[in-house]
């Protein structure tokens, strides 16, 4: 009678985890990243992900083997726009979907080991408060794509997560 309890136990152990996934309440679609110069030392992410549960979640950190991840928001005051760390996160409703994209939240990738080159997706894993961490797959576009951002936006990122530059033209504000 042990050896089923224990095997029961064990099988249990297995499971979990696959059961604690599937009712992961959260839709990621979209995922990418530009493809970046040789030389590039950051890189962003967009996507789109979709609160499909009852209760908010906030995705808190993003990890990456080739990168520091940072949530950043743009915000543009007087025709400048900031790039500013989002310590707190990024909240998503209920039922809400929040989309990581080019002027807005977006994720950025500090300190890259390699280029991101297209054909080569780079696995990512985000942090949520409650759903714990989701891995993700980020395909890497062209140069030029939807929510591409030029390196030299990003080239000068202050250790406290802020940028400025002028809004348009993509050269900081020194």
């Amino acid at each position: 009678m042990p050896a089923i309890r224990l095997r029961t136990a064990i099988a249990a152990l297995i499971l979990l985890p696959a059961a604690a996934l599937a009712e992961v309440p959260l839709t990621v679609t979209d995922a990418h990243v530009p493809a970046s110069l040789p030389m590039a030392r950051a890189g962003t992410g967009y996507m789109t992900i979709t609160n499909t549960g009852d209760t908010p979640e906030r995705l808190m950190a993003v990890e990456a083997e080739f990168a520091r991840g940072m949530l950043h928001e743009t915000e543009v005051e007087d025709g400048i726009a900031r790039m500013i760390h989002m310590e707190r996160g990024l909240e998503i409703a209920p039922g809400e979907t929040v989309m990581l994209e080019q002027g807005g939240a977006h994720i950025m990738f500090m300190g890259l080991t390699a280029p991101f080159r297209p054909g080569h997706p780079v696995p990512v894993t985000l942090i949520f408060e409650n759903a714990g961490p989701l891995e993700v797959e980020f395909a890497v576009r062209p140069q030029g794509s939807h929510g591409d951002h030029s390196e030299e936006m990003h080239r000068e990122h202050r250790e406290d997560g802020t940028v400025e530059m002028h809004h348009g033209d993509g050269q900081h504000e020194e």
